[in-house]
């Protein structure tokens, strides 16, 4: 299911110079199958979304956007607090990209109405 050689992604994110969150996704499906239980268990498909936003109550968030999720049956999802009260980063796992993309957008738009009074933009593409 994996039509890729290597993947490899990093994300370090600072606030007033501190590491507030450093993620690392390293993946080669010929070393070592990504569908472990350490990885992405079953599924095929994983997306991230992170939400830096260190002047909003983290807690808050990391329920609102946790609720939002738990009510989309096609994914399993986690939401994490960023150290020092700074955000959360999102990671969802499913079985079609469509799934994933679609849950990855509600979570961006319950960050967003929680953050911003206003929910995420209409996708304009035609």
């Amino acid at each position: 299911p994996f039509d890729f050689d290597h993947f490899h992604g990093r994300v370090e994110a600072r606030c007033d110079g501190e590491l507030i969150c450093a993620d690392t996704v390293d993946l080669r499906p010929a070393e070592r199958d990504p569908r472990d239980a350490a990885t992405v268990g079953e599924y095929g498909v994983v997306g991230t979304l992170y939400v830096f936003a260190p002047d909003e109550d983290g807690t808050g968030l990391s329920d609102g956007v946790h609720e939002r999720l738990s009510r989309i049956e096609e994914t399993h999802a986690g939401v994490s607090e960023l150290s020092g009260d700074a955000g959360v980063a999102v990671r969802v796992l499913g079985d079609r990209g469509a799934d994933v993309t679609g849950a990855i957008t509600a979570a961006w738009d319950e960050a967003r109405t929680l953050t911003l009074g206003v929910g995420a933009p209409n996708d304009r593409r035609y």
